[in-house]
């Protein structure tokens, strides 16, 4: 059933695709390009169009998504609904060119939503470092740093300076948020049990 599922997918691209060269000299091209991308979004298909003629490429580098968002989107779809259309989302607006100030604050939020959700801990935020040792404390010293120069940015370009970084840096960004989310989900809490004993969060239901 997967393999005739993947065979029709292709078949239906390589239409699109042959579709567009056909009216890739057409002054209308760029806004059938754009409803195009509209409807990857509203599916959550991870493709974009890109070059001339366009041809259609995953969102983002292999890397990112055979390593992160593949790994990544099936299970937060599965516990955290919402957050992974959020994370999708992000990807979508980064290529259609919305202020990247709003990308980042709308992925930031759906991670740490992810975080709370998964310790049970509505009041989490991830600029705290000691909200981060109380419930991940087998993190690494760096992982902790790291995460809250990332939750910084929050608070130091966007909400202040209102300067929405470059779009290589945006997609970094995103890169970084999605990593965390993955660790979160696979993180070897000792204190699982106890969490799913007292009915706070989903911590032991997510490293699946």
């Amino acid at each position: 059933m997967a393999n005739h599922f993947r065979t029709l997918a292709h078949q239906r691209i390589g239409v699109l695709e042959a579709l567009l060269r056909i009216v890739h000299d057409t002054t209308w091209l760029p806004s059938l390009i754009v409803d195009i991308r509209r409807a990857f979004a509203e599916s959550r298909v991870m493709l974009d169009l890109r070059g001339t003629p366009p041809l259609i490429v995953p969102l983002d580098e292999p890397l990112l998504q055979t390593e992160v968002i593949d790994r990544l989107l099936p299970r937060l779809a599965l516990h955290f609904p919402q957050q992974e259309k959020d994370l999708t989302k992000a990807y979508h607006d980064l290529v259609q060119g919305v202020d990247a100030n709003t990308i980042f604050g709308n992925a930031f939020k759906a991670l740490e939503k992810v975080a709370r959700q998964i310790i049970g801990d509505q009041t989490l935020v991830l600029n705290e470092e000691r909200d981060l040792r109380k419930y991940f404390p087998l993190l690494h010293p760096t992982i902790y740093s790291t995460i809250n120069k990332l939750a910084a940015y929050r608070g130091d370009k966007g909400a202040h300076g209102r300067q929405g970084p470059p779009p290589h840096e945006m997609r970094y960004l995103l890169f970084s948020i999605c990593n965390i989310a993955l660790l979160f989900l696979d993180y070897p809490s000792p204190t699982k049990s106890a969490h799913k004993e007292k009915g706070s969060g989903v911590f032991s239901d997510c490293s699946v």
